[in-house]
């Protein structure tokens, strides 16, 4: 009809503007337009202050004054140090600096402290800016997740608590079982006797779960690099070798380990990285066939240990999953009836990548085992620079 085509040619009509429209260079008039507009946006959205080349404040927007409780006039000219905290190490700000310094954009949380000496939590990306004189500014874009950060405060806790509050009743089972299994009570049926073994240890796995929760709970705790020392790594690493060998014999395996002799040494948190080495051997002992190799190098200034299994291997898809919490992988390809907790390989990304800054990942192919590498820097992270000194080196098969 007359009207459908007078309809299809107003289209077209329009479709052709805004082709035209689009292809219209971007002027001067417009670049000015909208960069006044998304500074006016920016500005009423989030904190902004900026430090010259010494860390001194020079400019400051209303929103930061909103978020610190101070002026303009009382921050410019001020160091930053006027809301720090004192939450994070000295480490923090050297690395943060050491990359600003560069020109290198740098982003993170950062707990600070108000006029009022209250606490809160931003959002932070620092820009370093080459200013006339050929020396950066600091521009400081922030946001306020204090919000955020308690209601993750309040979750953790709730979750430590039902932890706390289960493991108890759980080890008084297990006692009890125990008690059952042994014969304490009296004389068990072969199919009694089964099932209460199958039920210790599924209370096992329980304890287990909630010992793993707490793990996490304990990991978020700033304290856990002050707490580290600079160890003969040669030595640290070839007594955790032979800590877990007569595991191993109980299971008719072999831990073939070389730990190169005179490496580097380290800093580290020594409880947590036994931690992480029983957790990677724990699940190589659930999918090794006969051997289990266990190697210490030094590579790149890094230290580099390998931890790996001759078993069925990791599908690709599998791979993928490995380091989430409470994701169980292979469970039916592993060896007896043993169920993880999904929590131990989430729990060893978190102690070499959060509070050691390492590296960990996993290599697989199926039908030719899989093997796990996490590497720690040489470079001092904690304050406390004595180390042990004994020098010992080993090829154990």
């Amino acid at each position: 009809s007359r009207n459908q085509e007078i309809k299809k040619s107003r289209n077209q009509e329009i479709k052709k503007s805004r082709n035209q429209e689009a292809k219209k260079p971007f002027t001067h008039k417009d670049k000015f337009i909208y960069e006044t507009v998304f500074k006016k946006a920016l500005e009423k959205t989030v904190a902004i202050s900026v430090a010259n080349s010494d860390g001194n404040i020079i400019y400051v927007n209303d929103q930061f004054c909103k978020l610190t409780g101070y002026s303009k006039r009382e921050l410019i000219g001020k160091n930053h140090r006027i809301v720090k905290s004192g939450y994070h190490p000295k480490t923090f700000y050297e690395e943060m600096w050491g990359m600003i310094t560069k020109g290198k954009v740098w982003s993170g949380e950062i707990k600070y402290r108000d006029k009022e000496g209250f606490f809160h939590w931003k959002k932070i990306t620092i820009v370093p800016v080459l200013n006339d004189s050929q020396r950066y500014d600091y521009v400081s874009i922030q946001l306020d997740i204090t919000k955020y950060k308690d209601l993750e405060k309040n979750k953790e806790e709730f979750v430590n608590m039902a932890a706390h509050e289960i493991r108890m009743p759980l080890s008084m089972i297990k006692l009890a079982f125990e008690n059952i299994i042994s014969g304490l009570y009296g004389p068990l049926t072969e199919q009694l006797s089964k099932v209460a073994q199958q039920i210790s240890r599924e209370v096992d796995r329980s304890i287990h779960i909630a010992n793993n929760i707490l793990s996490f709970s304990q990991l978020e705790d700033k304290e856990l690099l002050i707490d580290s020392h600079r160890i003969n790594t040669t030595q640290f690493f070839l007594d955790a070798s032979i800590r877990f060998q007569p595991v191993a014999r109980e299971q008719n395996l072999l831990i073939n380990t070389h730990i190169e002799p005179n490496l580097a040494p380290i800093c580290i948190n020594k409880d947590l990285i036994i931690q992480v080495v029983s957790n990677l051997l724990s699940n190589a002992f659930r999918f090794a066939q006969k051997n289990i190799f266990f190697s210490t190098i030094y590579t790149n200034n890094l230290i580099q240990t390998c931890i790996s299994d001759d078993g069925p291997g990791l599908s690709a898809k599998d791979q993928k999953k490995l380091f989430m919490k409470f994701t169980r992988i292979g469970d039916r390809i592993q060896k007896g009836d043993y169920k993880s907790t999904g929590l131990g390989l989430a729990i060893c990304k978190e102690i070499i990548e959060e509070v050691h800054k390492g590296k960990i990942w996993a290599e697989s192919t199926i039908g030719k085992g899989t093997q796990f590498i996490f590497e720690l820097d040489t470079k001092c992270r904690c304050n406390n620079d004595k180390t042990e000194i004994v020098e010992k080196s080993a090829t154990i098969s």
